[in-house]
């Protein structure tokens, strides 16, 4: 990824490899800037997470901002994809998790949001998991104050329940990002940026 000749700034967050192979990285421009390395000019969007993706050869072949301004993109684990090259990315901004939906070719399909800085609630999220055939999937992050990690009209309320205001989340979601469950841990957690994994059937 480069800029060009710009002021702007660009640091790459994460990185996916999509089942026909293409390259999605995850990055968060602090300007207008040129994602494409060959003779095209292609630009982010600043002041949001932004999705490129690339060939294997490293071509560029599409780039999509999130709808959230001044969000950003999660380093680590926070872009996944399931088994039709659909792609989740994890983003933050203000403590408030959004969960963005892109089709294998770049076709924003939705974002949606937890969290709510405003009330004092707030998200931070730090891995993302998706299971390939379903195409549900798995958010692990801390939280604080009380959080409706619903994030359609019904209502899953959890309130932080420690000192330390960290308590910990494991969340499960279908394609649609309707919730399936939670669990909540008391205390100060932290999972770390690499924090979900599948052994098998199970989740770690």
């Amino acid at each position: 990824i480069h800029g060009g000749n710009t002021t702007s700034g660009i640091s790459a967050q994460a990185l996916c490899l999509l089942p026909n192979s293409t390259i999605l990285l995850s990055v968060n421009p602090s300007g207008i800037t040129d994602v494409d390395p060959g003779g095209l000019v292609h630009n982010t969007i600043g002041g949001s997470a932004n999705l490129v993706a690339y060939t294997q050869t490293g071509n560029y072949l599409w780039n999509n901002a999130i709808p959230a301004n001044f969000t950003y993109a999660v380093s680590f684990n926070s872009i996944d994809a399931d088994a039709l090259g659909n792609s989740y990315l994890l983003s933050v901004g203000s403590y408030e998790l959004t969960v963005a939906k892109f089709s294998a070719n770049g076709a924003f399909l939705w974002g949606k949001t937890i969290g709510n800085f405003s009330t004092g609630a707030r998200v931070n999220p730090q891995s993302i998991l998706v299971d390939k055939n379903t195409g549900g999937f798995y958010l692990a992050g801390t939280f604080d104050g009380t959080v409706d990690f619903d994030p359609t009209i019904a209502a899953l309320n959890y309130t932080c329940l420690s000192a330390n205001n960290q308590d910990a989340f494991v969340a499960h979601y279908d394609s649609s990002m309707t919730p399936i469950w939670l669990n909540h841990y008391v205390g100060k957690v932290n999972f770390g940026n690499y924090g979900l994994a599948f052994d098998g059937n199970e989740l770690v």
